[in-house]
């Protein structure tokens, strides 16, 4: 709490925006998503009043919102315009990350594959430095994942290994469980007994951190999880999915509902 007064008193501007951004993600932790929002939206003017280029990320940042918010066309808004500013350097690609996450969930997969080949593909192998490329690669599994690009996603497995080396629990601007992306990646090379360990690991940082279950969506990738895997976990996946309806409904998430009707979907092409 004192930070935030700190860096107002002693003007400085990068810190200023540092500052809001790790408030709006403990916000979105502590379940206060209006509190999210105006970190998010004080991150914006300092940003544009300053001239800075990583405005990209604070469009990233309240894309998240929009997202969890179930306002996905204005997700969409706030994607592109971080496309369309995305700069080379430490956040290459975050834009255009989060614009392929809300094209995934949005149905849009070819948006998706589109963003990975021009945007995307081109700074996996650069070393992008630090938070950029955490973000990056989270956002990238999310959306190749959802659109069941395997073997895309397969190949972000290395580069998610590399992010829990950092010791990071939480990935920026979805702030989401770390674990959650490993563990979509390890499923990408049927790894089944770890990447189910690793959606453990998942749960149990939510659990530990209280995180809203409706918000983490793990009772949905949980269930995407035993989906992919096939065979007898698909025993599984009818129970996630009553789960993660209770727990979209319970954080009042009713346009994810419409997540859990497409795995219903497959569930249905399959048994």
């Amino acid at each position: 709490g004192e930070l935030l007064p700190l860096a107002e008193r002693l003007g400085h501007a990068n810190a200023l925006v540092l500052v809001h951004r790790a408030l709006a993600a403990l916000a979105i932790i502590d379940g206060d998503l209006d509190k999210a929002k105006g970190h998010a939206s004080e991150d914006e003017r300092v940003c544009t009043e300053q001239g800075f280029p990583w405005i990209v990320q604070a469009w990233a940042f309240q894309a998240h919102h929009a997202v969890l918010a179930g306002e996905w066309e204005l997700a969409d808004e706030l994607a592109r315009k971080a496309v369309a500013s995305d700069v080379p350097g430490a956040f290459a690609g975050i834009g255009a990350s989060a614009a392929a996450w809300v094209a995934a969930i949005r149905g849009d997969r070819g948006s998706v594959l589109r963003l990975h080949r021009e945007f995307l593909e081109p700074v996996l192998g650069v070393d992008v430095p630090f938070v950029g490329r955490r973000g990056l690669l989270n956002h990238l599994a999310l959306a190749l994942a959802w659109i069941g690009d395997r073997e895309t996603l397969a190949r972000l497995q290395p580069g998610l290994q590399e992010v829990l080396a950092t010791g990071d629990v939480i990935m920026p601007w979805i702030t989401l469980p770390q674990r959650l992306g490993v563990a979509l990646t390890t499923a990408a090379i049927g790894q089944w007994e770890q990447a189910h360990a690793d959606m453990a690991a998942a749960r149990a940082t939510a659990e530990e951190l209280g995180m809203r279950p409706g918000w983490t969506g793990l009772d949905l990738w949980d269930a995407w999880l035993h989906l992919e895997q096939g065979g007898d976990a698909l025993a599984q996946v009818p129970g996630l999915l009553e789960a993660a309806v209770a727990a979209f409904e319970a954080d009042g998430m009713e346009r994810h509902l419409e997540l859990v009707d497409q795995l219903r979907e497959r569930l249905a092409a399959v048994s």
